[in-house]
């Protein structure tokens, strides 16, 4: 398996529609006048269209060398011929997971990428979006963890020092919406917490490694329009929900 990175995938595409924009910073040192609209030939960061061009010109390049995009997963890609060779490629907008039965022909799916893009080959995988690979090649085994991401969590919201827990959430606790702010006052405090980022890496976590706390993470994602003191200042949220990550992170993978 092998981890391959794409350098500066959208300036790689091409427009077919006119698009134009205003000059950027520098293009006076080239005496150019910088009042003028310029129209765009090329794809850039930031564009609406950028990422589904990169899409595009990425499938191109692809299936010119036989890969055959899966019609349930349009991320995943196989290719295989008749002597029984197999390569399976994941992408996931600039990054790339290959695998296959033959090393031979994945130097050769990489090398025709090389020939397209700048690619960087990133060897065997260690941690791609957020997601640790754990590879033990002696026993034929690959496991994946987010125990980095639970750790860096448990440090951005201060709950290093907490005790661990061993289950997601406690049987009581609820949440209700009476406890949601009345005032102004209480409605601008609620918006210094940073409620909807949590809940939001507590569920990427949930659908990348930990499954276990999706009945948690329901629980929590009910109040991201509305948040209460409840959800926030609750002692399980703050003593519970965390640990267990923590717990998790330190035990399982």
């Amino acid at each position: 398996m092998d981890h391959i990175d794409v350098k500066t995938a959208f300036l790689n595409g091409k427009i077919n529609e006119e698009i134009y924009m205003q000059a950027p910073k520098g293009f006076e040192r080239l005496g150019l006048d910088t009042g003028n609209l310029w129209r765009l030939h090329g794809s850039l960061y930031s564009l609406k269209q950028a990422s589904q061009i990169w899409n595009k010109l990425l499938d191109q390049v692809l299936k010119s060398f036989g890969w055959c995009r899966l019609s349930s997963d349009w991320c995943i890609y196989i290719w295989h011929n008749e002597k029984g060779h197999l390569m399976i490629l994941a992408i996931h907008i600039d990054d790339m997971l290959l695998t296959g039965n033959s090393h031979k022909l994945m130097e050769e799916a990489k090398a025709w990428l090389a020939k397209h893009f700048k690619i960087k080959d990133m060897g065997s995988p260690k941690l791609i979006i957020s997601l640790e690979v754990i590879r033990d090649e002696k026993e034929g085994t690959t496991a994946i963890s987010q125990g980095h991401f639970i750790n860096e969590l448990t440090v951005r919201y201060h709950q290093q020092s907490e005790p661990t827990a061993l289950t997601p959430l406690s049987s009581s606790f609820k949440f209700t919406s009476e406890d949601s702010p009345t005032t102004e006052a209480d409605k601008q405090e609620m918006m210094h917490h940073p409620y909807r980022s949590l809940v939001g890496a507590l569920m990427y976590i949930m659908i990348g490694t930990r499954p276990d706390i999706s009945f948690a993470v329901g629980c929590l994602s009910c109040f991201v329009t509305k948040v209460t003191f409840t959800t926030i200042f609750h002692p399980f949220f703050l003593t519970h929900r965390y640990p267990y990550q923590c717990f998790l992170c330190h035990h399982v993978t």
